[in-house]
Formats: C-alpha cells, structure tokens, sequence
C-alpha cells in the first residue's frame, strides 16, 4: 500500500501527518501553505514503483543532453 506523508514546521516545531491517498496530501499541503504553515513537503513510498525516478520511465526515443549557457 502507498503512503504520503506531509510535513510542515509551525511556531518553531516540526509536524507531520500520514495519508494513504495523494488527493488528501496533497490538500493538506495546500491548506498548510495557505494557512501560513512554513516549510511544506510531501514524500511518498510507492509499493508499485519499480527501478529509480525518471531513469525506467523513458523510451528508447528520448535524448536529453545536458547543456551549459
């Protein structure tokens, strides 16, 4: 089962919350910034994630280079 959890400091102390579904967090999160929450963030724990972000979810197609300005 996946989880998010929210976590925000308030009044010098950090907090934390648990959700099962990313609607509710990312709602939380939302209602957190805008009640004047500090420092706002999610992180997940996908059971159906398989391999590291962003490297397995591109085709055989896809040419990113890096380029400086």
């Amino acid at each position: 089962m996946s989880e998010f959890k929210v976590y925000w400091t308030y009044g010098g102390e950090s907090h934390g919350e648990a959700f099962q579904d990313v609607t509710q967090a990312l709602d939380r999160c939302q209602q957190l910034r805008n009640s004047g929450r500090r420092f706002v963030t999610m992180a997940s724990e996908i059971d159906e994630m398989v391999g590291e972000f962003g490297v397995t979810e591109t085709d055989a197609t896809y040419n990113w280079k890096k380029r400086r300005t």
